[in-house]
């Protein structure tokens, strides 16, 4: 039996239907029924819990060999960073508490390439790469940093765990939510683009990294996750040329990022919506993140998938959606 928290979310929903599709049993945790989709309602045996609920969790837990702990809080909004850490480090702690309880044979514990820190300096950034405290490490960076951190503490009272660090994880998705709101916002067209660069990678390579961890004698370990290292012009450039829709001609400076998430602010507050860049996203974009895989590529003779490859075959799904709905 594996257990996947976070099993309603993007990876973790692709995650189970891998799983399935290699005919494992699969037991997942959620914390609203409509988030279940609707392909993986009958084929999963689904809890009403969530990773702050101890007693539920250790419920969960019984009879399960392998955990995937996808859960996880994303956001770059001060109002959400209670929130961010209860579920990211606290839910994270509880998580494992449950899992040493119960015994489990393995945990793969999903963080963040942000856990890994964000420094001035642009140099290649593996596993070796060492926390450091900076301004350009968001909330959330720390509420990663600091749920590794428990991870690490549960491998020292007997867990047997793997840490993976995904980048920037693209692929067919809900459209109004995380990544998949550049696809449906680049629809429109796009002028501007920031000076900065990123690691990308498929949700599928993740989740096949995922699995081969699981199944591997790997322990005690952490790997990052990357497939491709671009500037945000070629992602831009790439999603908006396989949508058919004028791609960015003009560069957006610092200075302007600074002004335009001004404008967004202002924005939301007359919209009640979230603002589509806040002060930390606007505090990174210009800036050069560069990430290395070998590692994982090395050990398990893994070759990821480049960006243009991934990023076609998840505009190609929107394009789908799209008529589906017209």
């Amino acid at each position: 039996m594996i257990l996947v928290t976070g099993g309603t979310g993007f990876l973790g929903a692709h995650l189970i239907r891998f799983l399935l599709q290699h005919q494992y049993a699969i037991r997942a945790i959620y914390r609203t029924e409509a988030a279940i989709p609707a392909d993986l309602r009958d084929q999963v045996q689904w809890v009403a819990c969530d990773v702050l609920d101890i007693l539920g969790l250790d419920d969960a837990m019984q009879g399960v060999d392998y955990v995937f702990h996808c859960a996880a809080v994303v956001s770059f909004s001060a109002k959400d960073r209670r929130m961010m850490y209860n579920i990211n480090v606290t839910g994270t702690a509880n998580v494992i508490h449950a899992a040493l309880t119960a015994g489990v044979k393995k945990m793969i514990h999903v963080s963040s390439i942000a856990a890994l820190g964000r420094t001035e300096e642009n140099i290649v950034i593996t596993e070796k790469t060492t926390w450091q405290d900076s301004n350009l490490n968001s909330f959330y960076a720390q509420t990663k940093h600091l749920a590794e951190l428990e991870v690490w503490r549960g491998i020292e009272e007997g867990l047997t765990a793997v840490i993976v660090n995904p980048s920037v994880i693209i692929g067919e998705t809900d459209w109004n939510k995380g990544t998949g709101r550049f696809f449906k916002t680049m629809r429109k067209g796009l002028r501007y683009y920031p000076t900065g660069s990123n690691g990308f990678v498929s949700v599928h390579d993740v989740v096949q990294c995922m699995y081969l961890l699981m199944r591997s004698e790997v322990t005690n370990d952490v790997f990052i996750l990357n497939g491709d290292n671009i500037s945000y012009k070629q992602f831009f450039t790439m999603v908006t040329r396989n949508l058919g829709v004028p791609g960015p001609k003009f560069q957006l400076s610092p200075a302007l990022v600074k002004l335009v998430r001004r404008v967004a602010t202002l924005w939301s507050m007359l919209t009640l919506r979230e603002p589509f860049l806040t002060r930390e996203t606007a505090t990174t974009v210009n800036h050069n993140y560069t990430y290395s895989s070998d590692k994982f590529s090395r050990q398990f003779n893994f070759s990821f998938e480049k960006a243009e490859v991934f990023i076609g075959r998840t505009a190609a799904h929107y394009a789908r959606a799209l008529r589906g709905h017209s």
